[in-house]
């Protein structure tokens, strides 16, 4: 293979990586090798103004404190009310919530904590009717709460992770 063809493969894998922030379901999320600030920015430069087209972010682990009023600073709020502005939606896991030592009272305007489902409970099903705990649902379109709560439910707890 001649080297331009292998750098332009290199460029390419390098660039769908940093898109790897946007999950099945519309959604990106914050914490899981992504920073909030770039999923913030990624999900800015893909719904523009006026887009409203619907979409979430969830924010993990260490992201949730920099959604918090005192944590936050102001350049970190205009940027939540522009994403909410856009059609977005912001969302935290109340386990990294608790973990952070935060409650819901806490987070900025907008900003809402989920529990979390786990597979059985999300009530996703497969052909045969029985539930598809474990199952890779990448090619079930699934709502965007629905999305967030598996994501958040299919997590280990702090008390998990012996």
């Amino acid at each position: 293979m001649k080297p331009q063809r292998i750098l332009v493969l290199l460029l390419s894998v390098v660039a769908l990586s940093a898109t790897a922030a946007v999950v099945n379901g519309g959604g990106y999320v914050a914490g899981d090798g992504f920073t909030l600030s770039e999923a913030l920015a990624q999900a800015r430069q893909e719904h523009p103004p006026g887009s409203f087209r619907p979409f979430w972010l969830l924010a993990l682990d260490g992201a949730v404190g920099a959604l918090a009023r005192r944590g936050a600073g102001p350049d970190m709020a205009t940027a939540v009310a522009d994403i909410q502005r856009r059609g977005g939606t912001v969302y935290v896991c109340e386990q990294d919530l608790r973990a952070a030592g935060l409650n819901s009272a806490e987070l900025l305007p907008g900003v809402q904590a989920v529990r979390g489902w786990s597979d059985a409970e999300s009530g996703i099903r497969n052909e045969d009717g029985a539930s598809d705990a474990g199952a890779d649902d990448a090619e079930q379109p699934l709502s965007p709460l629905r999305a967030v709560n598996r994501l958040c439910g299919s997590r280990p707890t702090p008390d998990d992770s012996r």
